[in-house]
């Protein structure tokens, strides 16, 4: 979830390098601007086995996860053992409140 960044693919590669690396297959959720199905969308969350959330603007994540209700099921997700990750704001998207410039 690149939604902090503004879905920038620098950004997303930098992030993801790693996975990467690693031999992760990544898929990008870009929901900065479009607004993919609902299905779409909890399709995409049923398939991660792990969810990386960029750092950046935390506020502008935070409503548009709320407006889409990502944050939904992202919390599901985590209820059914996928692995929530990121740095700055990507750590703190997760949590109902923390320390952000």
């Amino acid at each position: 979830l690149g939604t902090a960044t503004y879905d920038g693919p620098e950004p997303m590669k930098k992030q993801t390098q790693g996975f990467s690396d690693a031999g992760c297959t990544i898929e990008a959720l870009n929901i900065a601007v479009s607004s993919p199905s609902t299905a779409a969308l909890k399709a995409a969350f049923e398939r991660a086995h792990i969810i990386l959330a960029s750092g950046g603007n935390t506020l502008y994540a935070r409503d548009r996860w709320v407006k889409l209700g990502i944050d939904n099921m992202i919390k599901q997700a985590m209820q059914n053992g996928t692995v929530l990750c990121g740095g700055s704001a990507g750590g703190i998207l997760w949590f109902d409140g923390g320390h952000s410039d």
